[in-house]
């Protein structure tokens, strides 16, 4: 059975997917715009995800907030 339910304005089935990224701040909105659209073109051809059913959230994080190993806080 094929339930929907409005959310935020959009239809979303019982198939949604939720995608977190995070990512360093700084970047324009159209450079997190793009990948977000072509997230759901990828995942409507294969396996067939309604773009509907794609959520996403990107979480900006202050590059000094980051560590790549070492404990140690390479931006800072």
């Amino acid at each position: 059975m094929f339930t929907t339910r409005r959310i935020s304005g959009v239809e979303r089935s019982d198939d949604i997917v939720f995608v977190q990224i995070t990512l360093s701040a700084g970047r324009k909105l159209a450079q997190k715009r793009k990948p977000m659209k072509r997230m759901a073109e990828i995942l409507q051809e294969k396996p067939g995800l309604r773009p509907q059913d794609l959520m996403i959230n990107l979480v900006e994080v202050a590059w000094e907030n980051w560590s790549f190993g070492n404990g140690e806080a390479q931006y800072t």
